[in-house]
C-alpha cells in the first residue's frame, strides 16, 4: 500500500470507529433502560399486593 491508500484506509477505520462508539453509547443508554426497568419489575413482584395497591393508589392521586 502507498502513502495515499494507507491514508484512505486511516480515514474508514476512524469513521467506522466514531460509529462504532455511537452505537456502543446508544446499546449502554438502552441497556440502563432495562436494566431500570428489570428493577422496578423485580421490585414490584416483591412487594406485597396490599403495598402494590398503596402504590398505585399513590400514582394515580398525584
Amino acid at each position: 500500500m502507498n502513502a495515499l491508500q494507507l491514508q484512505e484506509r486511516l480515514t474508514q477505520l476512524e469513521q467506522e470507529t466514531d460509529r462504532l462508539q455511537t452505537e456502543l453509547a446508544q446499546l449502554r443508554q438502552e441497556n440502563e433502560c432495562l436494566r431500570s426497568e428489570n428493577i422496578r419489575s423485580v421490585t414490584e413482584v416483591v412487594v406485597s399486593p396490599s403495598e402494590r395497591r398503596d402504590r398505585i393508589l399513590e400514582a394515580t392521586a398525584t
